[in-house]
């Protein structure tokens, strides 16, 4: 499945110019509990704790990583704010793309045109 309400590089744009807090010196918006976004001069990146489990890169790409940690916080997040769908089974985590499976990797970038192409 591909979130069509995820975050991309233009929506984080705007909504970065809303921003109050501060995070690791950089301008960042509060999202959710203990989670920011915010922006490197680079990229967009979502952060949960001291992880980013998010980052929203140039040109539809994103990468996921949930830095270790294994709870549903984390995939609640990457699951909200990334293009695709995390789900566990029997302690293990999946990208679920349309019909298909395929084991979540940690720092793993993803375009949207990759995904795509998997559900053709």
């Amino acid at each position: 499945m591909f979130n069509e309400n995820c975050l991309t590089y233009e929506k984080c744009s705007e909504m970065i110019k809303k921003g109050r807090a501060v995070v690791d010196g950089c301008k960042a918006k509060k999202l959710a509990k203990n989670t920011y976004l915010y922006f490197d001069g680079e990229s967009y990146h979502v952060r949960l704790w001291n992880t980013d489990i998010v980052s929203v890169l140039p040109g539809n790409r994103w990468i996921l990583d949930n830095g270790g940690w294994w709870t549903k916080l984390s995939s609640e997040r990457i699951n909200r704010y990334s293009p695709v769908v995390v789900q566990k089974d029997r302690g293990e985590w999946f990208y679920v793309l349309g019909e298909t499976v395929f084991p979540f990797e940690r720092g793993k970038e993803i375009s949207r045109d990759a995904l795509f192409e998997e559900l053709v």
